[in-house]
């Protein structure tokens, strides 16, 4: 996969990976597996999305293009790994019957 992505790239797929790991600790009952993985996962695509979002910028104020056509455009929804990342963080919470959480988890998905 390194030869394939740039670190950036490869920070999303982590972020997603740890994304499903957690729904599927979530469904093996490992509440605390779940919370680390889920939390780690959303933090790896927001900070994607912060890397994007600093790059197109710099470009943007320098003047400068993306002329080799090497940088992908930033989804603002963090390929998809962000909202489902806090919607089972809220299923967590739930189990944990910690309803405030539930929903301040799902507040988050929202924007």
């Amino acid at each position: 996969m390194t030869a394939e992505h740039d670190e950036a790239g490869l920070l999303l797929d982590k972020g997603l990976a740890n994304v499903r790991i957690g729904e599927l600790s979530f469904e093996w009952d490992d509440l605390e597996a779940a919370t680390a993985h889920l939390s780690e996962g959303i933090e790896q695509a927001l900070e994607w999305v912060r890397l994007g979002e600093a790059a197109s910028s710099l470009l943007e104020v320098s003047g400068t293009h993306d002329r080799l056509g090497r940088l992908e455009p930033v989804d603002q929804d963090a390929a998809h790994g962000v909202d489902p990342g806090y919607v089972a963080l809220a299923r967590v919470s739930q189990a944990r019957g910690d309803a405030e959480g539930a929903i301040r988890a799902l507040r988050r998905s929202s924007g």
